[in-house]
């Protein structure tokens, strides 16, 4: 495991490490949380232009959806904020980004920046653009790739075995706990989102009540729970660990949970809509507030002061 960054951030220290473990350690050992000045990592939306028309899509991407404008004609940044990301920060980039006529150019940016690029992708596409994303894994353009599970297949497999950084996308509710099955002992990092009622995820919930079928997946959790070999990393979102009630689910200790848990959304990392233009808490969250030329920080301490 080696060290990628090590930087402080408010009244702790981060570390990270070229497996995607991260360690937080305050300063002040008789700290009880960790209080960041700036977000470690940033969840950021560059396009809603898409072709797979998931239909619980909850930012309603479509064909005739829109890309970002990521930089100006001159080739300057079209948002402030990106001139002033600390590095060592993360940004996870999700959507069809691949598409994105500017994609390659924002990559490069951050990385000259020391700012870490993780890049979440459909499994259609990353089939399809595995060698490219090799590529750039190998070079250090992107540091993770997420790949969106909709059905498991010997294509999937071959191709995952490149990517030492990998994490399987499932959806609580969505992806089958068949298809859960079929990832087991394959040494895989699997990442449980939570089911967003936002977007098609309205309809998609009306009429087919995803979480209808939520003790099963519990039941599940608990199984997988006995035999610490069948994931390499089992890890949840926010929305996951509620839905789930995971902490209630796996009987996991107060003290364990803390040690465990990385942080209430708003608290170190949030949400940024760079189609739209706006930012918020989290990518759930009704209420939008324009970036403007906000910095990181800036917006960040809006959300956690509730500064608008």
């Amino acid at each position: 495991m080696k060290t990628i960054a090590i930087y402080k951030n408010g009244n702790y220290i981060v570390k990270l490490y070229d497996n995607g473990t991260k360690i937080r350690q305050t300063i002040d050992d008789n700290a009880t949380e960790f209080i960041a000045d700036f977000p470690e990592n940033m969840d950021v939306k560059i396009t809603d232009k898409c072709s797979q028309n998931c239909p619980f899509c909850y930012e309603g991407c479509s064909n005739e959806g829109k890309h970002a404008t990521l930089f100006k004609e001159d080739g300057t940044p079209a948002y402030e904020w990106m001139n002033h990301v600390h590095k060592g920060t993360e940004l996870a980039i999700n959507g069809n980004d691949l598409d994105h006529p500017q994609l390659i150019d924002f990559l490069k940016f951050f990385k000259t920046k020391g700012v870490f690029v993780n890049i979440t992708v459909n499994q259609k596409q990353f089939e399809d653009n595995y060698s490219k994303l090799f590529t750039w894994t190998n070079i250090g353009l992107i540091q993770g790739v997420g790949v969106s599970l909709k059905k498991f297949s010997n294509d999937f497999y071959e191709c995952c075995k490149w990517f030492p950084n990998l994490v399987v996308h499932t959806i609580v509710g969505v992806t089958p706990i068949s298809e859960f099955k079929k990832l087991e002992y394959k040494n895989y990092k699997v990442l449980m989102l939570g089911f967003k009622r936002k977007g098609r995820g309205i309809a998609y919930d009306e009429y087919l009540d995803p979480l209808g079928n939520i003790d099963s997946y519990k039941k599940y959790l608990q199984e997988a729970n006995k035999d610490k070999h069948k994931f390499n990393v089992l890890s949840f979102d926010n929305l996951a660990l509620e839905q789930l009630d995971v902490k209630n689910t796996l009987n996991i200790s107060d003290d364990e949970y803390s040690e465990l848990y990385q942080g209430d959304d708003g608290t170190h990392t949030f949400y940024m809509d760079l189609v739209n233009g706006t930012y918020s808490k989290s990518s759930i969250v009704k209420e939008m507030h324009d970036i403007e030329n906000l910095t990181c920080d800036e917006m960040l301490y809006n959300i956690r002061t509730n500064n608008f």
